[in-house]
């Protein structure tokens, strides 16, 4: 008989209908895969799943490790059909040459991400009392993760995110990054991050400047961030958007300021002195947010090429049209665009390593 654990929290598995745990929640079902040593963890990724919408396929506990190790869950999951993306959070090794072994083989083929607790030494002295883990020199850690193809995240909120973009869009064929902003200030600061990252805000294609001046006031950026000065029709988004995402030179777009639009309907509908005519004024506002995600959407599928939406909207306010729009049909919707950008770019270089065999 194998054994899990002990000291765990029990396991999930969607794809069987299980729910075999001490603390629910019970996610949606999806394709990523967890193994924590820590069960408060585990139910917190699951608890992040149902908020945003995103599946998961099978999550254990695995906690002190006394039969079954991480190394084990990794090369299942790796062999799982039900499972494209590992996530793994981890205090202690038992066998640091076997974690390593088996992160080497999964993840040439599926993103293993790596979440590590005990990372200073007050962290280590909790992770001994929790688990019992001795932990190892973090350096050590990191590098060894790294040569194996292993995914860093710095939390479990961190390592989610990740997740969601691996489980939800096409991997990016090239470094080649272009930001579409309706809010100045953001597109600078995601800018700095892409530029930062191991990635490439691209210069703006000529012929790309020329067609969406076509669709924009003169004062817009001409550059990237194409920052859209405020210059919006009813079309100008759900055109902008395939022409941009679908010309030859671009592999990924960031897209900020979804949700602004439904923040405008929230106030008239709760305006004091609302009318008939604000109503019908919110209403369209809500329908451009549902218009803006539906192309969003629409044009990463017919190019195959990731769209990253993030807007801290999608967390102070679930109902607004255009993230729940997103997250209602299982798409991200990240909370910060610094965290969209690190994404990108753990997406990025696994299509590149993949690519490169």
């Amino acid at each position: 008989m194998t054994i899990a654990g002990p000291n765990g929290q029990g396991y999930v598995s969607t794809p069987a209908g299980l729910c075999s745990q001490i603390v629910s929640p019970y996610p949606p079902m999806g394709n990523i895969s967890i193994a924590s040593q820590s069960g408060n963890i585990l139910s917190a990724m699951l608890n992040l799943s149902r908020a945003k919408n995103i599946g998961i396929a099978r999550a254990i506990s695995i906690g002190n490790q006394a039969q079954l190790c991480v190394a084990d869950y990794i090369r299942y999951f790796g062999e799982d059909s039900k499972t494209n993306v590992i996530v793994v959070y981890v205090e202690g090794l038992p066998n640091g040459r076997d974690f390593y072994d088996s992160m080497k083989e999964v993840s040439n083929r599926k993103p293993v991400i790596i979440i590590r607790g005990g990372t200073t030494s007050d962290g280590a002295k909790a992770a001994s009392s929790h688990t019992g883990s001795m932990a190892s020199d973090q350096k050590v850690f990191e590098t060894a993760v790294k040569q194996a193809g292993g995914i860093l995240a710095n939390d479990p909120n961190e390592a989610f995110e990740f997740a969601t973009a691996f489980a939800t869009k096409p991997l990016p064929n090239g470094r080649k990054v272009i930001v579409v902003t309706t809010a100045g200030g953001w597109g600078v600061i995601t800018a700095d991050a892409i530029s930062r990252a191991k990635l490439d805000l691209m210069e703006l294609p000529q012929d790309l400047e020329e067609e969406i001046g076509k669709y924009l006031p003169p004062r817009w950026s001409k550059s990237n961030p194409v920052d859209l000065a405020g210059g919006e029709t009813r079309d100008t988004i759900p055109t902008l958007i395939p022409l941009i995402l679908g010309h030859p030179q671009v592999d990924s777009m960031i897209f900020l300021g979804l949700g602004i639009q439904g923040n405008v309907a929230r106030t008239y509908l709760e305006s004091p002195v609302a009318t008939a005519e604000t109503k019908k004024m919110a209403n369209f506002h809500i329908s451009q947010e549902k218009r803006y995600a539906e192309a969003i959407i629409q044009a990463s599928k017919e190019f195959e090429k990731p769209v990253f939406v993030a807007t801290e909207i999608g967390i102070t306010d679930s109902l607004n049209a255009g993230p729940k729009a997103l997250i209602d049909q299982g798409e991200t919707c990240f909370n910060s665009p610094l965290t969209a950008v690190k994404s990108l770019e753990a997406m990025t270089n696994f299509s590149k390593r993949e690519h490169t065999g």
